[in-house]
C-alpha cells in the first residue's frame, strides 16, 4: 500500500487536532471541578483566591485555616449565629473573615448583604477595597462573571452592589451606619490594640455594638454575626458578647497551647489535638520568636494577643500563689487598720464599696475581715461606724479622700477618731505593683478560702486579673493599707479584744 506525503499530512492533523481537543476539554473540566469545590468549601475558595489576594507569597497552609473556614461556612449556613474567633495576629484572621468569606458569600447567593466595621474607617474600607479587588479579579470573573455583575452606580471602596441587589459596606466604630441594614455582620478588630487598657476605648466599642450595629440586621430571627479579633482585655467586645450571648460559638486559638486542647470542627466533624507547648505554625514563629514577642509585649498583653488570655495564667502583676493562708489570726498584732474605698457615685449601678480590716504582726499583714458590697452613702457611713465598734483599738482609719469617701470624711469628723484622708499620686497600677515584693515574699494573708469562700471566689480572682479584672475595689482598698503600712512602720500594739469578733467571711449580714 501507497501513502502519499498528503495523507501523512492529513493524519498528523487530525491527531493534532484531537490532542488539542483532549487538553481544551481537560482544561474546562479541570476548571469546572475546582468552580464546584470553590462553591462547596471556603476553604477551597480562599486557596485558589489566595494569589489574588496576596501576590507576594505562597500560603503556607495550617491546619487552624481550616477549622476557621469551617465556622464561617456554618455561619453562612445558619448553624451558628454569633461567632467569636480569637486568634493571633497576623494568623490571616482578615484574609479569611474580611476578604475571601464575603465574596464566597456572594457566590452561595448573590442577593446577600454583609456590614463590616473594623476600630477605624482607614482600617475597613483598605479591607473593603481588596475584597472588592477579589470580587473584579480574571479569576473570580471568570467562574462566576456571569452571574455576579457589579451594579455601575454604586462601586465605592467603601460600599458596592451587584445587580442582584447584594451589597457590601464598610463602617467603624462610632462610624454612621444610617441606612445600613444586613444578613451576615462581620467585626475585624473593633477596637485599637494600643488602647487596650482604654476604659474609655472600650466602652465606646460595647456601646456602639449595643446601641448602633446590633439593629442593623433585616431579619431579626437571623442575625449572623461574626466578630474577629485578638484579646485585649478582659472586657473587650470579646468578654462582652460571651458574657451576653451564652449561645454564641468561641473559637479561641492561641500562638502556644498551655494545654491540651481538643477542637472539632462544626461541619466535617473532624478532631484536632492542639497538644501542650504545641505552638500554632512553628515553621513561621518558632519558640524563641514566641519568646522574644513576650519581652516585646509584656506579659499582659503577650497573654491576650497572643494567648487569648487577658488575664496570664497564674495571675497578673500578683500572682495567686503568693498569698498565704490562715486559720486564727496570731494573738497579739502590732496594729489594727480600717481601709475604705468608697463608691463614685450614690447609685445601684455604683462600684462597689470595700472595707477590710487589716492586722500587722511584725513583716506580716493579716486581713481579718472584708465588707463587699454595693451600698448607698448612708449604709456606707452606717458600716465604717460599726467597723469602729467592732476594732475598738484600730490604729488608723484610712478612706480615699475622692468620690463618696470626701463625704464619708467629713460626716464622720467629731464621731470616729484617726481618720486618715488618702489621696494617692500614684496610679492604681503603680499603687498595686509598689506592693508586689511583700505579696510575693508571703507575708499577705488571707482567711482560709475553705471557710471564707469570698477569698477564692471574689478577692483573689479580681486581685491576680488586675489591672483587667472587671472591678478593682478590693485592690483599691489592699493597696490603700500596705503602702500606708509600709512607710508609716509599726505602732501600738492593738488589743487582743479586737480579735474577738474576728471570724473572716464579708459581714454583709450586720448590715
Amino acid at each position: 500500500m501507497i501513502v502519499s506525503f498528503q495523507d501523512t499530512m492529513s493524519e498528523q492533523n487530525d491527531s493534532l487536532q484531537y490532542d488539542a481537543a483532549d487538553e481544551i476539554e481537560a482544561y474546562f473540566r479541570l476548571h469546572e471541578e475546582q468552580k464546584i469545590e470553590c462553591e462547596k468549601s471556603l476553604f477551597s475558595f480562599f486557596v485558589n483566591a489566595w494569589p489574588v489576594m496576596e501576590s507576594r507569597y505562597n500560603l503556607d497552609h495550617n491546619w487552624h485555616m481550616g477549622i476557621m473556614a469551617e465556622h464561617l461556612e456554618a455561619v453562612y449556613h445558619g448553624e451558628i449565629e454569633k461567632l467569636v474567633i480569637n486568634v493571633p495576629t497576623r494568623y490571616l484572621k482578615s484574609n479569611f473573615c474580611s476578604m475571601a468569606f464575603p465574596a464566597w458569600c456572594w457566590v452561595q447567593d448573590e442577593r446577600k448583604k454583609i456590614l463590616s466595621w473594623s476600630y477605624s474607617l482607614h482600617l475597613s474600607v483598605g479591607l473593603s477595597w481588596k475584597r472588592r479587588q477579589l470580587i473584579e479579579s480574571e479569576w473570580f470573573k471568570t467562574y462566576w462573571g456571569d452571574r455576579i455583575k457589579m451594579a455601575s452606580d454604586q462601586n465605592l471602596k467603601s460600599e458596592y452592589a451587584n445587580d442582584a441587589g447584594g451589597e457590601m459596606k464598610a463602617s467603624s466604630t462610632g462610624g454612621s451606619m444610617t441606612g445600613s441594614g444586613c444578613d451576615i455582620m462581620i467585626i475585624d478588630d473593633p477596637q485599637n490594640p494600643g488602647e487596650a487598657s482604654s476604659d474609655n476605648e472600650r466602652e465606646k466599642c460595647i456601646e456602639f455594638w449595643s446601641g448602633t450595629a446590633s439593629s442593623r440586621f433585616d431579619n431579626k430571627k437571623k442575625k449572623s454575626c461574626v466578630l474577629v479579633m485578638q484579646r485585649l482585655h478582659e472586657q473587650d467586645l470579646t468578654g462582652h458578647f460571651l458574657k451576653e450571648y451564652p449561645d454564641a460559638v468561641h473559637l479561641k486559638i492561641p500562638n502556644q497551647a498551655p494545654e491540651k486542647i481538643i477542637y472539632t470542627y462544626p461541619r466535617s466533624g473532624k478532631i484536632k489535638v492542639f497538644a501542650e507547648g504545641e505552638i500554632l505554625q512553628p515553621n513561621r514563629e518558632d519558640q524563641k520568636e514566641l519568646d522574644q514577642a513576650k519581652k516585646e509585649l509584656g506579659s499582659y498583653n503577650y497573654a491576650a494577643q497572643r494567648q487569648q488570655e487577658p488575664v496570664p495564667r497564674g495571675g497578673g502583676i500578683v500572682k495567686a500563689n503568693w498569698f498565704k493562708f490562715y486559720d486564727i489570726a496570731p494573738d497579739r498584732l502590732d496594729m489594727v487598720t480600717l481601709s475604705l474605698d468608697c463608691a463614685f457615685k450614690d447609685l445601684d449601678s455604683s462600684d462597689y464599696v470595700v472595707l477590710q480590716a487589716w492586722g500587722q504582726k511584725g513583716a506580716d499583714h493579716f486581713l481579718l475581715k472584708q465588707l463587699r458590697a454595693k451600698l448607698s452613702f448612708l449604709k456606707t457611713r452606717e458600716a465604717a461606724k460599726l467597723w469602729v465598734e467592732l476594732f475598738p483599738s484600730f490604729h488608723e482609719f484610712l478612706i480615699e479622700d475622692k468620690a463618696n469617701g470626701t463625704a464619708i470624711l467629713n460626716s464622720l469628723k467629731g464621731v470616729v477618731r484617726s481618720l486618715i484622708p488618702i489621696s494617692p499620686k500614684d496610679s492604681k497600677v503603680a499603687r498595686l505593683v509598689a506592693c508586689e515584693p511583700e505579696i510575693e515574699a508571703g507575708n499577705i494573708h488571707l482567711p482560709n478560702p475553705d471557710f471564707n469562700p469570698w477569698v477564692k471566689n471574689d478577692f483573689i480572682p479580681e486581685v491576680t486579673s488586675f489591672p483587667k479584672a472587671e472591678n478593682d475595689d478590693q485592690v483599691d482598698a489592699m493597696t490603700q493599707y500596705l503602702n500606708r503600712a509600709r512607710v508609716r512602720g509599726v505602732g501600738k500594739f492593738a488589743d487582743d479584744n479586737d480579735l474577738d469578733h474576728v471570724s473572716g467571711g464579708t459581714f454583709a449580714d450586720s448590715l
